[in-house]
This record gives structure tokens, C-alpha cells and sequence, in this order.
């Protein structure tokens, strides 16, 4: 999620409560994905500079850097029984391809070598099979293959729609993935699930405005959590996590935010909720957008808050035009500006007395 300004990792129960930060770093950590026995993460990460694999323990403690290339190292997925990693790197020529490593980064094996990117690696149950998304064939397409690389077949074919994000069921007869369907020419995306030999593709989020991405089969295999946009279309198309049965009932929302909530995994239950904190002098938050005078969110916009001896924060906004200030004290007035190379602004004054959603901006003409 980018709630925080940047993507971090987050675990949330599937009702939505007990949301908890496990990753604090000013880059972007990405793609998590539990191990089989629920201890471990493997995630993606900038932190280092360009994109690398880490692993870190369920509760965000003890990262560890698995890989150590020039290039970037995206989309883990372990094996069944935990022992291996499959990714996607493009180590070799700049096209993303499928590599296998043991789960300590050692043993890299490159499995794929195709003309075309090849990415989303996940294995099958049993750990025979890995199934992938390839833009070999110019849009995108899902493949499965053997997990040393052997015997890659190409699972759908859609013209020009793009398939991606293969998901297996835990009982590994049926992959939920990715799709436009099959014109492609919407361009929308949903969920679909078809058998593991590509047969009786099956639409499971309804037709409705907005995408959904990202499938990921609950561990019984009953729900499968995604992103989606359905509830923001008309605001900026962010994603907000969903949970819906494989049939295409019981659709229900997990997060809530004009955040963007991703690449769901299923983990263990989050032990307790985070309760509500309560309000300290040192504790409230200012947040808000910064928009463009026509209503687009305007990145790094810089905005400072002010306070009656002068001291001053700033705080540059997301690529939506997100800003955030934490730790404000509160019974204080502050003076709110914001500074941009485009447009103006005009000040806001405000005395805190606790939390402040929403303290949005927009340009002037």
C-alpha cells in the first residue's frame, strides 16, 4: 500500500481490521507473499536502489537481502514446501525472464529464455508446475510449464487481450488470473478462473465500471482476495482490497482509502486490532490532497505547516497528491502553504484539536 506516501507492507485481517505496518523504509517494498508455514516474506524492494528480493520475518522484523543484482528482481513465489523462490528478473538483456533460487538466495537457475517478457511466476501445489504471464506473443498470455523450465504451454489466447496475475486454487485444478477478456477491447479488467489445461474461463468479478487485479486463492480455497477500483472510478482510480468467492458471490471490501491497497496475500490472522489510539498532545495527524485547478492530484507539491513561533515541516506530496503530517500537537494554530512551480495556492489557518482528514488544496487559475 502507498497510504503512507510510498509502498510499504501492510497486513490487515480479511474483515479490514487490524491493520499493521511491517515495513518502514523511504523506498518502495512491493509483492509480498507469505511462506508456506506462515513464519516468513519474500517482497520486493528499492531500498537498496534498484528492485532486489528480501525476506523478513511474518511480523516485519529481521529483513534480509536474498539477491544481489545490477538488474531488478520482482515477483516471488514460494514453493510448496517452502525451499525454493521463483522470480522474475531482467538480469540477462533487459527482458524480464523466470529464475528459480533456494529460499536462501542461493542456486539461481534461469528457467524461461523467450523473446517477449515472461513474469508472475507462482507454483502449483504440488510443486510440479509453475504457472507465468508472457507478452511472448506481443499482448499478454498465461503459460504453465514444468518447475525446471521444461515443457512451457501456452494456456489462453485472446488476440489482443492482456491475461495475467495466474493464481492456482489449493487444489490446484483451476488458476484464477488477470484478464480484458476476450475481445480486449474494453480494456477493463476482472478476475476470471479457468481450469489448469485453459479450458472453462469463467468471469467471477461482475461487470460493473472499474478494474480488478491481482487474484490470490484463501488457503481452504473458499474466498479470493484482489484489487480493485470499483468504489473509486470517480474519484482517481485507486485500489482498495476486495474478497469474493470463487463463484462470484459474497463480494466484500476489505481496505477503505484513496490509497492504493495491492498484490493481496493470504497469512495468518492479525493477533489483535489495532484500538483507536487515544489522543496525546503529540499525536494528531493533518492530512490531505494537493490538486491541479481542473482536479488532478498534483505530485511533489511541497506543503509546510507553520506554527505560531514559526517552526516549520514540510511534506512533499505522492503521485496522487497525497501529503501527511504526523505528531501535531494539539491547541496549537498552524498556517498551511503550499508551494508549486505550476500553479497557486492559497494559505489555510487552522487550530488542531485533533485529527484533520481531508485538508485538500487546489490550484488557482
Amino acid at each position: 500500500s502507498d497510504r503512507d506516501l510510498n509502498n510499504e507492507i501492510y497486513v490487515t485481517n480479511t474483515d479490514g481490521t487490524g491493520l499493521a505496518r511491517l515495513t518502514t523504509n523511504a523506498a518502495s517494498d512491493t509483492d509480498p507473499v507469505f511462506s508456506p508455514d506462515l513464519t516468513k516474506i519474500v517482497f520486493a524492494s528499492t531500498r537498496d536502489g534498484n528492485s532486489e528480493l528480501y525476506m523478513m520475518n511474518a511480523d516485519g522484523t529481521v529483513p534480509t537481502r536474498l539477491t544481489n543484482n545490477a538488474a531488478n528482481e520482482t515477483d516471488p513465489a514460494f514453493s510448496p514446501d517452502g525451499t525454493r523462490i521463483a522470480f522474475a528478473s531482467d538480469r540477462d538483456g533487459g527482458v524480464r525472464q523466470i529464475y528459480v533460487m533456494n529460499a536462501d538466495g542461493t542456486g539461481e537457475i534461469r528457467l524461461t529464455n523467450a523473446f517477449g517478457h515472461d513474469e508472475r511466476p507462482v507454483f502449483s501445489p504440488d510443486g510440479t508446475k509453475i504457472a507465468f504471464s508472457t507478452s511472448r506473443h506481443g499482448n499478454g498470455e498465461i503459460y504453465i510449464m514444468n518447475a525446471d523450465g521444461t515443457a512451457q504451454t501456452r494456456l489462453t489466447n485472446n488476440g489482443i487481450a492482456l491475461d495475467d496475475d495466474p493464481a492456482f486454487s489449493p487444489d490446484g485444478t483451476r488458476i484464477a488470473f488477470t484478464s480484458t477478456g476476450d475481445s480486449g477491447i474494453s480494456f477493463r479488467l476482472d478476475i476470471y478462473i479457468m481450469n489448469i489445461d485453459g479450458t472453462n474461463v469463467t468471469q467471477v468479478t461482475p461487470v460493473e465500471p472499474g478494474d480488478n487485479i491481482q487474484p490470490s486463492f484463501s488457503r481452504d480455497g473458499t474466498r479470493i482476495a484482489y484489487s480493485g477500483n470499483r468504489d473509486n472510478v470517480s474519484n482517481f482510480g485507486e485500489l482498495n482490497l476486495y474478497m469474493i468467492n470463487p463463484d462470484g458471490s459474497n463480494l466484500v471490501r476489505v481496505t477503505n482509502g484513496l490509497f492504493n491497497d495491492h498484490s493481496p496475500d493470504f497469512g495468518p490472522p492479525v493477533a489483535a486490532p489495532n484500538p483507536t489510539p487515544t489522543p496525546t498532545p503529540s499525536g494528531m495527524t493533518i492530512s490531505g490532497r494537493v490538486f491541479t485547478p481542473t482536479g488532478l492530484g498534483l505530485r511533489n507539491a511541497i506543503v509546510t505547516l507553520i506554527d505560531a513561533q514559526n517552526n516549520q515541516r514540510r511534506a512533499t506530496t505522492s503521485s496522487f497528491g497525497v501529503y501527511s503530517f504526523d505528531n501535531v500537537p494539539l491547541g496549537t494554530g498552524y498556517f498551511l502553504t503550499v508551494s508549486s512551480k505550476r500553479f497557486r495556492f492559497a494559505p489555510r489557518s487552522m487550530e488542531v484539536n485533533g485529527s484533520m482528514a481531508n485538508v485538500d488544496f487546489f490550484g488557482l487559475e
